[in-house]
Parts: structure tokens; C-alpha cells; sequence
């Protein structure tokens, strides 16, 4: 139940070869926070200050292309908080760019407890003419997750296609949206524009019986107004003139900066655990097949080790099926017994088998909600915002998620770390996962590098990966030929050639990722009286140059999305016959808030030996510490441009 159709959020990205993604948001892209990992019974706000900054920036507006005209959406709730929802759009399309990314309007529903209906569709073009859609211009199908997911998901989607659009044109749709059957979570609705479109009017409203409980929260310029009109009671909520913003690269969810309206009837954040433990807690049973099978997978293990087998066993032999939880598709999971007959399953089924093996140990273990993605606020009210599962061992006070098949025992992703969750117990408790540390994330590089007397580059290489990365890293490691991985790397260096990747078992969880690389550049130096050339980069799968992605030529006004680690990248460069060292790179050693870049490089008599270490203390940087991440990020840019002179002897 939100409102940000193309709101645009910068999704996390790894610190293994970084790039910027921009994708949709969903629902469950919005909220979350940072740091305690432990239980807290009740929240505390307001926020952390730091992770709020909303200036408005003229200089970050995005080009004007769409602007919405007006959104509506009224609300009808009844006294079990079933409801109608109108909701009506109305936008116009200013640039030739946005004729396609605007020219359709879709909207999902589950049909076994909702109906959606189109009232009605039509483009006004600069002239006046209006131009009805017709039904061949309206499609329902089943949902991507439907198909990707049967079984799972069977949501159906209605698809509205605007003829005969041109600059000027605006489009206009209106849909009756019916809620049959109560959601287990109540009613919670939270609205906000679009992130980047100007917005001259948004409009809200909840029309309800007058003594049916619902509260109410907002941040921003939102005027709200909240009366009792006979039986009635009556809450709108107005947004005027809403200035579109220019995302920017890594940064947190738009929720933490945007101004947003939300309604729920929900008293406390724990009663979502103990609706999910409902839902949830019948379906974990110990059968027969189950003792059996928990016995063979952990043999004579016992505490973390016996833990860490199981876990093991589930994410490699459970096929993930990326279904994102969702209220409105129930919170139930399938029977164990079912999961592993079908050999897959999806997040609430990875954790509903993983605790019924665990249980059979003699194990505890309970059902994590977090967000999978790049929100780090707390809503000031309790609102049903996750969309993943993973679990809690309290006997070892640690979160695992059994889903990512990649990833160590205990390891989390990113994106699921300093994270605000619910856990699903009886009664319901809330906690936050651990925040990541630079220790915990290393990246470690050991080269030796040979120039031949032809220029070309011969090298070989050991490298370590170790923490959060690990995963991303066993996933690139699987994605293609070992030859075909070299050649894509050395592809996108100055110096090129091919080589190959050998790594340790990528199905060991339980051991840090070891990867033998070897590789040839032909040619790759001009040999005359003096060579000037930079550290070769060789087969490289983590450069601090992917760093420039994150880096703006203004100072930031949003937090930026890192990941806290430590990376060395070491070599012994062995020089051609003939020549001698000329000039070294200037040593750096700098450290500040952000971290510490460190480098060195000496002459040992036998070879060039340079050492390289980058600290990021943190997983995210709020946007005054930008200007402190700059200043360290350009450090080992420029560093790993720095060129070593030789000359001819």
C-alpha cells in the first residue's frame, strides 16, 4: 500500500569491482536503521540526526521530464479493516525520454483476498483531445513472481498502455483497489512521492468508523487534518509542490530524507513478531524425516559446529526461491516435510526448515523480519515495511541467513547488516543485526609480477577473501570459466592479456575463499633507456578505482552506502634484465575519520616491493562525513596511478 510507482533507490552495491545500479523500489525497499545488535524492548526516537539531512539543493535537481498534476487515493476502511482504495494519477510528460518510461501504468493484486479494477484511463494531448484507453490496451497477467514462482505467489497484475503519447501529453487512470479479507497485519498504509518528479498535489484520505483504532505519523510538509463527522471520522493528509530531488550514487532509501504519511493500527513493533509466530509456528515440526535427517547431517557435532552443519545443508541443498515477504500474500510457509520434497522453497521455508532441524538438535532458533535492502530510519509508528526472513540463534547470539547459499555460517550480506528487525517469538521482540567492521571484511591481494625483457607482463597471484564479500565472491567465481573470468578482468586493465582463475572448494563454507590467479600481457610496456609504467593491476577482483562511483564533484546532501573493510594488495615486481630502479612512488600514509590508506615501496635487491592497505571504517557514511570519505577515497586512486621509473643500466 504505497505510493512512489517509479521512485528510483540506489541499491547496495559490493566493494567487488563497484558500479552503480538504480532500480524500482518496493514496498520493502523502505525502512530500516543502524546500529545495537542487542534485544531492545522498545524503540527510541527520534533518530540519529546524522542520518536525516533534507536539504533541497537546487544544484541536485534532476531534469524536469514527468511531472505529476495530482494523487489521489481515498481509503474506506470497515471495522475488521477490510477497505475500498480510489486511487487516480494524473501526470504530464515533458521530454521525449519520458514517452516510453511513462507510457504504462500497472497494478499487482492477490485475487484469492483482493480485486483491482480499472475505472477508467485516458490521455489528454496539448490540443484537449482526449483519448480513451480501449480494453486492447489493458492487460492482466500473472505477476512475475507468479511465474518465476509457482506455487508461491499468485498474484495477477493489470497493465494500462497510453496511446498516441507526445510531449505535453498527460495521462491520466484511476483504479478501485478491494481489500476481502483482512490482512494478518491490520491496515497500515505509508505514502510519499516520488523521490525524483516534481509533485503539485498528493492527497490522502481514510475514511473510517468513528471508533475504530488507527494512528498516525508524518515527516515533512505534509498538513493533516484528522475529524469526527458523525459516525465518521475522517484523516487527509495534503502534500503541495513537492520539488523533485536527484538521487544520488550509493546512497541510503529516499524514506530516510523524503517527506512520507502513515497510517496504522498496530500498537507496537513486537506484534508483528507475534503475528509472524502465528502464522508461522505450526508449520516447524519435528517429524520423523526430520530426526533422521538432522542426525545425518550433523553426525557427532555438537553445539555451533552441529549449527553451522545444518545451516550448511540448507542453503546448498534448498534451491532459493526469491519470493519477497509480503503481508498480503500470507505469512505462512509451506510444511517442512513439503520443502524438502520439492527441493526448494522460499525465505519463510529456508528458515521454517532450518529452525525443525535445529529444534530436532535440541537447538533454539527463531524467525527474523528485516528489510533486504538500503533503508536505515525506524518509521516513528509500527508499519508491516520487511520483506525477507532470516534466523536467530539466541544460544550463540547470532543471525544467519540460510537463503544466500554463498555465504559462511554467521556471515551476512551488506545489506542485512545494522539493520532494524522484528523477531518472531510469542509475544515478539525487536533487535538490530551486528554492524559490519573493517577486520571482519578483508580483501588480501599477494602478487609477483615478472617484466620480461619484450614487455610483456607475466604474473601470478594469491588471493584471500574473507566476510561479508565472501559471497558475492564465490558467486562471480561460479559465473562463468576461469579463463572466461581472467579474460573479462584483464579486459578492463591498461595492460590486458589472459590468465586464468583457480580457486579453493567454493562449496566449503566453513574456510576463507583462495583463489590462485595467473596471467600474461603481452607486450604490455614499452622497453627504451627509461620504462615508466604503474603497478600492474593483474587479475585484480577488488580495485579501490570502482570507488570513483561514489564520488561527486559537490558535497553530498544523503548518507552513502559503503561496507566496512580492510584491503591489501601486495607485490613483488621482478624487473627485466638490465635495468634498474629510477624513481619509486612518493609512500603515502594517511588516515582520518573514514579510514586509513597506507602504501609503501622499496627496492629489496631482488625485486620492487609494494604493500597497499585500504581501512573503511564504516558501512555507511552519513553526508558530513563525505567530504572526510573524499578526501581518503582519492588517496588510493591517485596512488594506484602512480607511475615507478626504470632506467637502462
Amino acid at each position: 500500500m504505497l505510493h512512489y510507482q517509479r521512485l528510483l533507490a540506489t541499491s547496495l552495491l559490493t566493494l567487488l569491482l563497484p558500479s552503480i545500479t538504480l532500480r524500482s523500489a518496493s514496498a520493502a525497499d523502505l525502512l530500516q536503521i543502524a546500529p545495537p545488535q542487542t534485544l531492545i524492548a522498545q524503540l527510541t526516537l527520534p533518530l540519529d540526526p546524522r542520518f536525516t539531512i533534507v536539504p533541497n539543493d537546487p544544484r541536485k535537481r534532476p531534469l524536469e521530464d514527468v511531472r505529476y498534476e495530482d494523487y489521489q487515493s481515498h481509503y474506506t476502511l470497515n471495522p475488521d479493516y477490510t477497505y475500498t482504495q480510489i486511487i487516480s494519477t494524473r501526470t504530464t510528460l515533458l521530454t521525449p525520454s519520458s514517452l516510453e518510461d511513462w507510457q504504462q501504468e500497472s497494478r499487482s493484486y492477490y485475487p484469492d483476498t483482493q480485486d483491482l479494477e480499472l475505472v477508467e484511463a485516458y490521455v489528454i494531448q496539448p490540443d484537449g483531445r482526449r483519448i480513451v484507453v480501449t480494453p486492447d490496451n489493458i492487460f492482466t497477467r500473472s505477476g512475475q513472481t507468479s511465474e518465476e514462482a509457482p506455487g508461491f505467489d499468485n498474484s495477477l497484475t493489470t497493465t494500462v498502455v497510453f496511446p498516441k503519447l507526445q510531449v505535453g501529453s498527460q495521462t491520466y487512470v484511476k483504479w478501485k483497489f478491494t481489500q476481502k479479507k483482512p490482512s494478518v497485519v491490520g491496515f497500515h498504509d505509508i505514502d510519499m512521492p516520488d523521490f525524483s518528479y516534481n509533485s503539485r498535489q498528493e492527497v490522502i484520505t481514510v475514511t473510517m468508523p468513528a471508533n475504530l483504532k488507527l494512528r498516525w505519523a508524518k515527516q515533512g510538509d505534509y498538513v493533516v487534518t484528522d475529524e469526527i463527522k458523525g459516525k465518521q471520522r475522517v484523516l487527509k493528509a495534503v502534500l503541495k509542490n513537492y520539488r523533485g530531488r536527484q538521487p544520488e550514487p550509493g546512497m541510503t532509501s529516499p524514506i530516510d530524507v523524503s517527506p512520507f504519511f502513515l497510517v496504522t493500527n498496530l500498537d507496537r513493533w513486537e506484534d508483528l513478531g507475534a503475528i509472524y509466530w502465528r502464522q508461522s509456528h505450526d508449520k516447524v515440526q519435528v517429524t520423523p524425516e526430520i530426526k533422521v535427517l538432522a542426525d545425518r547431517i550433523v553426525g557427532s557435532k555438537t553445539g555451533i559446529e552441529a549449527a553451522r552443519a545444518i545451516y550448511n545443508w540448507v542453503t546448498q541443498n534448498i534451491q532459493y526461491t526469491a519470493v519477497y515477504l509480503d503481508e498480503d500474500a500470507g505469512w505462512v510457509p509451506h510444511p517442512v516435510s513439503e520443502i524438502l520434497k520439492n527441493g526448494y522453497g522460499d525465505c519463510k521455508d529456508h528458515v521454517a526448515l532450518m529452525q525443525a532441524l535445529l529444534q530436532a538438535k535440541g537447538m533454539e532458533a527463531v524467525p527474523v523480519l528485516i528489510d533486504l535492502g538500503n533503508q536505515y530510519s525506524i518509521p516513528p509508528l509500527p508499519i508491516s515495511q520487511f520483506n525477507h526472513a532470516i534466523i536467530y540463534l539466541p544460544q550463540f547470539q547470532l543471525f544467519a541467513d540460510p537463503t544466500d547459499r554463498y555465504a559462511a555460517f554467521g556471515e551476512l550480506s551488506q545489506p542485512l547488516r545494522s539493520k532494524f528487525v522484528v523477531l518472531a517469538t510469542e509475544k515478539g521482540a525487536t533487535a538490530f543485526t551486528p554492524a559490519s567492521q573493517p577486520q571482519q571484511n578483508r580483501y588480501l591481494f599477494n602478487g609477483i609480477v615478472t617484466l620480461n625483457p619484450d614487455g610483456t607482463i607475466l604474473g601470478q597471484a594469491q588471493i584471500q577473501v574473507v566476510g561479508q564479500e565472501s559471497s558475492d565472491t564465490r558467486e562471480l567465481l561460479t559465473s562463468d570459466t576461469p579463463e572466461q573470468l581472467a579474460d573479462d578482468i584483464l579486459a578492463a586493465t591498461p595492460e590486458g592479456g589472459y590468465g586464468s582463475l583457480q580457486a579453493s572448494d567454493l562449496n566449503n563454507l566453513n574456510q576463507p575463499i583462495q583463489i590462485r590467479a595467473n596471467w600474461t600481457s603481452p607486450l604490455a610496456i614499452e622497453l627504451g633507456p627509461q620504462i615508466y609504467f604503474p603497478v600492474p593491476e593483474g587479475l585484480n577482483i577488488s580495485l579501490p578505482q570502482g570507488f570513483r562511483n561514489y564520488i561527486s564533484y559537490s558535497d553530498r546532501l544523503y548518507s552513502l552506502m559503503v561496507g566496512a573493510a580492510t584491503m591489501e594488495w601486495n607485490y613483488r615486481i621482478r624487473l627485466p634484465q638490465g635495468y634498474q630502479v629510477g624513481r619509486l612512488p612518493t609512500e603515502v600514509n594517511f588516515q582520518n575519520g573514514a579510514g586509513t590508506y597506507q602504501s609503501r615501496y622499496q627496492w629489496d635487491g631482488e625485486a620492487i616491493v609494494v604493500q597497499r592497505q585500504l581501512i573503511l571504517n564504516k558501512d555507511v557514511y552519513p553526508a558530513q562525513e563525505y567530504p572526510e570519505f573524499k578526501a581518503l577515497i582519492y588517496k588510493p586512486i591517485n596512488d594506484f596511478r602512480s607511475v615507478i621509473v626504470l632506467d637502462r643500466r
